[in-house]
């Protein structure tokens, strides 16, 4: 008796974000109301990623000021370039 195939093996990855496929579905008339739009998608995620970003970046910024200060305005610059100089 030969084995069934398993609806999950016929389907490709679903992106979490992207429309749904009508792949699967019996019936081929959809009403308009139903289809997503892109004004009716959720785009939230894309502000907390750049403010995610923002933060990241500002820190970096921030933390490179940190160390130009010490290294230029010490004494810790010039006995650590005299560790490391070849």
């Amino acid at each position: 008796m030969a084995k069934k195939k398993s609806s999950k093996t016929n389907r490709k990855h679903q992106f979490k974000y992207a429309a749904p496929s009508s792949a699967g579905s019996t019936t081929t008339v959809s009403s308009p109301a139903t289809t997503p739009v892109a004004s009716e998608r959720d785009y939230r995620y894309v502000g907390v990623d750049l403010r995610r970003i923002m933060w990241l970046g500002g820190s970096l910024v921030i933390l490179q000021l940190v160390l130009w200060y010490i290294f230029t305005h010490t004494g810790i610059g010039p006995s650590i370039y005299n560790l490391v100089q070849i």
